[in-house]
C-alpha cells in the first residue's frame, strides 16, 4: 500500500460501522444533557497561542500542536523560535470555554449550563488506544457557587451513561482542599504538595505500599508517611476518619460540604450507581480548587468520567470572579468498551439493499426505496445488479445489510428477502 495513504502517526481513519456507534452515542448523551437543561455550544479548533499557554493545562501546553505564523509575518519573526507561532490547536474543551464566556458572557444566562462535543489534539507518545486527535465531551456549569451544580453534573453524568448502556458505575469524590490539609497536617511542606499529588495519583497503578515507599524514597517527612500509611489500613476510610487527622488544618464547612455532595448525589443517581468517598482521589490536572471526582465503569481498569471545581480559570479570562464545574466522559474509552461489548453480537440493523439493473427507471426505483423505508427499514441503498448475483449477495452480506430486494419493471414493488439464507 502506498505510504501516503496512511493517516498521519497517531491519527486514524473512523470506519463507518464505528462511526455510526459514535454517532448515536453522542445522540444518546446529548439528549440526557439537554433534558438537564444544558446547551450546546461550539468553539474553534484554533485558539490563540497566549490563550493555550500560562499553565492553564499543567503538562497537556508542552503537547500543544502549534501552528506558525503566515507569510511576511513568519519571516519576520524567522530570527526568533518564540515569535514563530501565534495559534494552536487546542487541547482540551476547558481551556476555549473559558476565552468563549469570557467573550460571550452578556448573552448567556447567568448560570450557563454548556454542553461540548468535539476533537482536540495533543502531540504525545501513541500507543494502543491513545491518540493524538481525540473527542472530548464535556458538561460544564459556569455561575453556580453552590454545590447544586457538582450534584448536577454527577446525576446527569450516570444517567448518560445509563442511557449508553454502562449504568453499574462507581462514582468517587474528594475535595483538593482537603487534599492540600491532608498534606500539611502530615507535616509536608507546601512547595511539595504537587509532588505529593503526583506519588499519591499512582495508587491505582503501584498501590498503597508502593506509594509509601516512593513519598520515603521522595524523603518526604517519615512521621508524616507512617501516619499516611495507618489511614491506608483502613479499607473504609471515610470523610470523618479524614476529619480527625486535618481539622485543625481546614474549614470544618468545606468537610460538611462534600459529605452532603455525597449524600445528595447517592440519593439522586440512578439504581446500580455506586456513590463513595475516596481520600486518594487526586485528578491531574492543577486548575481544580474544590470537589473532584471520578467515574469507573466494573472491572475495567481507568475511569471513565471525571472532572470538578475550577473556579480560578474562568475568572482569570473574564476579569472577574466566576465559579465553574464541569464533568468530561471518556469518550474514546466508553466506544472502546461499547465496541468490545458488542463483538460476537449479532448487531445488523435493517439494511436493505435495493438491486437495480443498468437501464433501470430510477425515478420508479427510488418511490420502492421511499416505500422500504416507510415499511420499518432504516437504510436502504440503491445498487446496481450485478451479473453474478451470489457473489453479490455475499458480500452485501459482509457489508453489514441485512435484507436485498430486486427491482425491475416487472416487479416495480419487489419484496425485501433475508440474506445469509438459502
Amino acid at each position: 500500500m502506498n505510504e501516503n495513504a496512511l493517516p498521519p502517526r497517531g491519527m486514524r481513519d473512523i470506519l463507518p460501522a464505528e462511526a455510526r456507534l459514535r454517532k448515536t452515542v453522542i445522540q444518546q448523551i446529548t439528549d440526557v444533557y439537554e433534558s438537564f437543561g444544558f446547551r450546546q455550544i461550539e468553539t474553534p479548533a484554533l485558539e490563540l497561542i497566549e490563550n493555550l499557554v500560562g499553565d492553564k493545562g499543567g503538562e497537556n501546553e508542552k503537547l500543544i500542536y502549534r501552528v506558525l505564523k503566515r507569510g511576511e509575518k513568519l519571516s519576520e519573526a524567522a530570527l526568533d523560535p518564540n515569535q514563530l507561532c501565534d495559534l494552536g490547536l487546542r487541547f482540551d474543551l476547558t481551556v476555549p470555554l473559558s476565552r468563549y464566556y469570557a467573550n460571550n458572557h452578556a448573552a448567556l444566562p447567568r448560570v450557563f449550563k454548556s454542553i461540548q462535543i468535539g476533537p482536540v489534539w495533543r502531540a504525545e507518545r501513541p500507543k494502543k488506544g491513545r491518540f493524538r486527535q481525540f473527542v472530548q465531551c464535556d458538561i460544564d456549569v459556569i455561575g453556580a457557587a453552590s454545590h447544586i451544580a457538582e450534584i448536577e453534573l454527577l446525576v446527569a453524568g450516570t444517567q448518560a451513561l445509563q442511557a449508553i448502556g454502562l449504568g453499574e458505575v462507581t462514582v468517587r469524590i474528594n475535595d483538593r482542599r482537603i487534599l492540600a490539609a491532608l498534606s500539611e497536617s502530615l507535616g509536608f511542606p507546601e512547595d511539595r504538595f504537587g509532588t505529593f499529588c503526583i506519588l499519591l495519583d499512582k495508587l491505582d497503578k503501584i498501590g498503597a505500599d508502593g506509594v509509601i515507599q516512593e513519598l520515603r524514597s521522595a524523603e518526604f517527612l517519615a512521621e508524616g508517611v507512617d501516619r499516611l500509611a495507618k489511614l491506608f489500613s483502613n479499607p473504609e476510610l471515610n470523610i470523618n476518619d479524614i476529619r480527625g487527622v486535618i481539622e485543625s488544618a481546614i474549614d470544618p464547612a468545606i468537610l460538611d460540604g462534600l459529605a452532603h455532595i455525597i449524600d445528595s448525589v447517592r440519593g439522586s443517581v440512578p439504581a446500580g450507581v455506586r456513590v463513595q468517598y475516596d481520600a486518594t482521589l487526586v485528578r491531574g490536572m492543577g486548575y481544580y480548587t474544590g470537589p473532584i471526582f471520578e467515574i469507573a465503569y466494573g472491572s475495567y481498569g481507568s475511569s471513565i468520567a471525571g472532572g470538578g471545581r475550577y473556579d480560578n480559570m474562568i475568572g482569570a479570562a473574564l476579569g472577574r470572579p466566576a465559579p465553574a464545574c464541569g464533568l468530561s466522559i471518556g469518550f474514546e474509552r466508553v466506544i472502546e468498551i461499547l465496541t468490545e461489548q458488542k463483538e460476537g453480537e449479532d448487531t445488523k440493523s435493517q439494511r436493505l439493499a435495493l438491486l437495480v439493473p443498468d437501464s433501470a427507471d430510477y425515478a420508479s426505483a427510488f418511490g420502492a426505496m421511499r416505500e422500504f423505508k416507510q415499511n420499518g427499514f432504516e437504510q436502504v441503498s440503491i445498487l446496481n445488479l450485478e451479473k453474478k448475483l451470489s457473489k453479490q449477495l455475499d458480500r452485501l452480506t459482509d457489508e453489514g445489510f441485512s435484507h436485498f430486494a430486486q427491482w425491475s419493471p416487472e416487479t416495480p414493488t419487489p419484496e425485501a428477502r433475508v440474506l445469509g439464507k438459502k
